[in-house]
């Protein structure tokens, strides 16, 4: 995060990761898998933090072009702070993956096999801390992303929910 004055700030995010197996084969294959975002933050007062930027993603694979896609986004993220009480940090995200190798008029209009469809996405992710009392702490994380496919019966959601209660002494 590199400050830009006293209330804003430019962010940038990447996330990647690279596969190479002595002997690839259908099920592990070589890839690298690369998200990258970056965000202009504005940050109002010590305790607030609110920003918005465009992300982008790619899938690469030599053994696997059926797996291949680009993806581009835009995402919102708040974080919050109230004492040493509460802390919340959310952000949602919506994008596009298109799959390299998918033709959506074809996929459509005939009965052509593809393992992908591209879609819509959405990914809303939330977590937060609470300190009940000295010692107690209540956390809570979900990370919530449904897809809307271009083909009918490929739409998805994954859902991630915990909620923990600890105690430190």
């Amino acid at each position: 995060e590199v400050p830009l004055g006293q209330r804003f700030s430019l962010e940038g995010r990447n996330s990647t990761e690279y596969y190479r197996y002595d002997h690839p084969d259908d099920v592990y294959f070589d890839y690298t898998e690369t998200r990258n975002a970056l965000l202009l933050r504005c940050n109002p007062s010590w305790d607030l933090s609110v920003g918005a930027g465009p992300t982008i993603g790619f899938f690469v694979s030599p053994e696997s072009p059926d797996d291949e896609y680009t993806e581009w986004g835009a995402r919102v993220a708040v974080d919050a702070l109230h004492g040493s009480r509460l802390w919340i940090s959310a952000s949602y995200e919506r994008g596009r993956r298109g799959y390299d190798t998918y033709d959506t008029d074809a996929v459509l209009t005939v009965d052509v096999p593809a393992v992908y469809s591209d879609y819509t996405y959405h990914r809303v992710n939330l977590i937060g801390n609470l300190r009940v009392h000295d010692g107690v702490s209540l956390t809570a994380i979900l990370d919530y992303q449904p897809e809307d496919h271009e083909r009918e019966g490929d739409d998805a959601t994954a859902t991630l929910f915990s909620v923990s209660l600890t105690y430190a002494f």
